[in-house]
């Protein structure tokens, strides 16, 4: 009988090992995980409107653009890859509707993010 007990109990600790293993290699991925991404981007400035392009090999979904901190605009289509899109200075706002006035207002910063399949990802530019 104890040899019949003792062959249950290697059973028991055998599957129990099984499922240990199964459980750390489904918890921890086969490492194939995707890098992160950078958003690649180039922003300038003629005094009236912002060129920025789009440098990656996809396109951005959900941009969103901040200047100087306080005012905002969000891209109403896809921006393709490779791409240049011209954004007029005045379409950006504050939260309460109070445009933004490159006659009378200096940029300085813009911070751009985008949704990926991966997240949000996002880059700042700065002018002096």
């Amino acid at each position: 009988m104890s040899n019949k007990k003792s062959l249950g109990c290697i059973f028991m600790v055998f599957i129990l090992i099984i499922i240990i293993v199964i459980s750390l290699v489904t918890c921890t991925g086969n490492g194939d995980s995707e890098p992160p991404v950078d958003l690649e981007a180039s922003v300038t400035f003629d005094g009236t409107q912002f060129h920025v392009t789009n440098n990656n090999d996809f396109a951005w979904n959900d941009a969103k653009f901040t200047l100087n901190e306080t005012y905002y605009y969000t891209a109403s289509i896809d921006m393709e890859p490779k791409t240049e899109y011209t954004i007029g200075a005045a379409v950006f706002s504050k939260k309460d509707g109070t445009r933004f006035n490159p006659f009378t207002q200096k940029h300085s910063r813009m911070f751009i993010q985008v949704k990926t399949e991966n997240g949000y990802i996002s880059s700042a530019f700065e002018w002096k």
